[in-house]
């Protein structure tokens, strides 16, 4: 009888664990297949500030590597063009001509676009799409 009442148990807890990691593998389908806007051009991210977007497009070999002109998290090599593509959400950054904030200021003024990656404040990570 203890036996019986083990295995029923050990299946009932069985059976919730796996009820709550379905629920939560769900939620993360859900998230990653949300739909999103893919971005070829500077002049569409105005209209895109934070949302979840990709990026699409060749990688710029500057000091700070960029798509469209929105940096990005790439350590590769840049001196060869390549195309890229990042999903992310698009963050804008607006430094103003009398800014007393140096930090922001580095660039000088203007508006600057980067690609925030889905799990936190680090750069998206770009994908090679053509070498």
């Amino acid at each position: 009888m203890k036996k019986y009442i083990y295995i029923v148990a050990v299946s009932f807890f069985i059976l919730v664990s796996c009820h709550s990691t379905d629920k939560n593998a769900k939620k993360n389908a859900d998230k990653n297949t949300e739909k999103n806007a893919v971005l070829t051009s500077y002049t569409e991210l105005a209209s895109h500030v934070g949302q979840k977007v990709t990026i699409l497009g060749e990688i710029s070999n500057t000091k700070i590597p960029q798509i469209i002109g929105v940096d990005i998290d790439y350590d590769g090599d840049t001196a060869m063009p390549k195309t890229g593509k990042a999903t992310g959400i698009l963050i804008e950054t607006v430094v103003p001509k009398d800014t007393s904030n140096i930090q922001k200021a580095w660039r000088g003024p203007g508006t600057f676009y980067h690609l925030q990656s889905l799990e936190g404040n680090t750069m998206a990570k770009v994908e090679i799409v053509h070498p």
